[in-house]
């Protein structure tokens, strides 16, 4: 696989290393320490399917859960600005990226809606407040920003026996100084 390098590439693996610094976070997927829960976070895409071909057997998906995919929208993934507009310039980056969270619901509690909800909603509020507790932190992602961009939401019942029941929801990271 290709090295990551550049300021895009560079701020994605803060953004890993950030989320899976996060306690929530390697709680929720059983991780040891930092380098166990980063091992759970994917960045671009899911690992490819050991089954071949294009979509992950429910199976595997049950193998990789929980999880977190880091990925950005066009438009949306990077820029640098100029600070100042005379003389030498100096460029500071900046942008944002999405962080799909997805947590296979605990067959104990999968007909209790309320009970799910509060339960991921702890979860996934855990980890957005022990992001911003990093975000200023050397070694880290300077985040200015996280918001729910969409969801949470639950897998349709017509679509359990092919992806399985989790409660999915992407979080929109900015960081860098926004103008």
């Amino acid at each position: 696989m290709t090295a990551p390098s550049g300021p895009v590439s560079e701020a994605m693996d803060l953004l890993q290393q950030t989320l899976g610094a996060s306690d929530t976070f390697r709680t929720l997927v059983g991780a040891a320490n930092q380098a166990e829960a980063e091992a759970r976070i994917h960045k671009g895409a899911l690992p490819k399917p050991v089954s071949g071909g294009y979509a992950h057997s429910l199976a595997e998906l049950g193998a990789l859960r929980p999880y977190a995919i880091i990925f950005e929208l066009p438009e949306e993934g990077f820029q640098v600005r100029a600070t100042a507009m005379s003389g030498s310039r100096d460029f500071v980056a900046s942008g944002a990226f999405h962080v799909l969270l997805e947590w296979p619901i605990p067959s104990n509690i999968s007909d209790d809606p309320a009970e799910i909800a509060i339960q991921f909603r702890n979860l996934y509020g855990g980890i957005i407040d022990d992001m911003a507790g990093l975000a200023s932190v050397a070694g880290f992602l300077d985040i200015n920003e996280m918001a729910v961009e969409d969801g949470p939401w639950r897998s349709d019942e017509d679509d359990l026996e092919i992806y399985g029941d989790v409660k999915i929801i992407m979080l929109r990271v900015s960081w860098g100084i926004q103008q």
